[in-house]
């Protein structure tokens, strides 16, 4: 089917597919931590960053080179196939481990919605970088194809090396030490100078910074909801989150370019930079308040060096 509706058919069917395995991942790793009681989310995480930031690096080199957009598409599309298949050998979990799955727990919707607002918001911040730096940088620095892709590049990358890093602190910070250790704030400031930057080299900066500041805000929530609500209610709970989530990914595209139409992109990266804000300022002290209501509400267990009432920074037991 060719044309305009055709490819958006297709483009819909590869997103809605691409939709579902995020779900089934994020669900799983979150099965694993709860199963082993290590923590993975951020690893996980870092490692769909770094294969991201040489794929829009071989992009960009494939455009430059003259590649057809069917031929990087259908080279994308085998590659997926191949790491399906690959996944088929991966850790599996116990029978015992998916009954008790099963078992009914509350959905902590005073948890869920503050931790829903913060993924979106997160997600919104990365689909601006992703759909946009390399915009952003053609027009407004006036970089060529090849150095319009390190944008998206160097926010892959620092957004892998930031959840390596995570992946480490997890080890002994909480959750919710990892989402106030000022990554958000460190985002906002990222986007703010990308968009104002007078030189290319500050705006890679810019981006940069971004990168590094989103890098655990995603993986650390997906975290944290799933080890307080447990079994039973997990997966949902991940589903719920990636749902309002990609509330950002639908959204932010559009929204950024009717900024751009009526201000230009640097007005539109101002924006993203005040609404990641809202995240230390406000939605990260409600989701310590919902944590909190479910706590007390006996549906959810308190874990020494977590936070979750005293705000307690002590090291958590081994894994968790």
């Amino acid at each position: 089917m060719d044309g305009p509706v055709g490819f958006t058919l297709w483009l819909a069917l590869a997103c809605a597919g691409m939709g579902l395995m995020d779900v089934l991942m994020n669900a799983q790793v979150s099965r694993l931590e709860a199963a082993s009681g290590r923590t993975l989310m951020n690893l996980n995480h870092g490692l769909y960053s770094l294969v991201y930031a040489p794929v829009a690096v071989a992009a960009g080199v494939a455009r430059w080179a003259g590649a057809s957009p069917e031929a990087i598409f259908a080279a994308l599309g085998l590659g997926t196939v191949g790491l399906a298949v690959l996944s088929r050998r991966g850790i599996g979990l116990s029978a015992e481990h998916h009954r008790a799955e099963r078992r009914p727990v509350p959905p902590g919707w005073a948890l869920l919605a503050p931790a829903g607002a913060i993924v979106c918001l997160a997600f919104l911040a990365e689909q601006a970088a992703e759909g946009w730096s390399a915009l952003h940088l053609e027009r407004g620095q006036a970089a060529g194809p090849a150095a319009s892709g390190v944008g998206p590049a160097l926010l892959g990358l620092t957004m892998g090396v930031g959840r390596l890093g995570g992946q480490v602190a997890a080890q002994v910070w909480s959750h919710r030490m990892l989402l106030a250790a000022g990554r958000a704030s460190l985002a906002a400031a990222g986007a703010a100078l990308a968009a104002w930057a007078p030189v290319l080299p500050l705006a890679y900066l810019g981006f940069a910074a971004l990168g590094l500041g989103l890098s655990t805000i995603v993986p650390t929530t997906f975290a944290w909801v799933g080890a307080r609500l447990g079994a039973g209610a997990r997966e949902g709970a991940i589903a719920r989150l990636s749902i309002v989530g990609y509330a950002g990914f639908f959204f932010g595209p559009p929204a950024m370019g009717g900024v751009a139409e009526l201000a230009g992109l640097d007005a539109a990266f101002t924006l993203v930079a005040v609404l990641l804000v809202a995240i230390p300022a406000v939605l990260l002290p409600a989701l310590v308040r919902g944590e909190t209501a479910l706590i007390r509400a006996g549906h959810a267990p308190v874990r020494t060096g977590e936070g979750a009432i005293s705000g307690s920074a002590a090291p958590r037991p081994t894994g968790r």
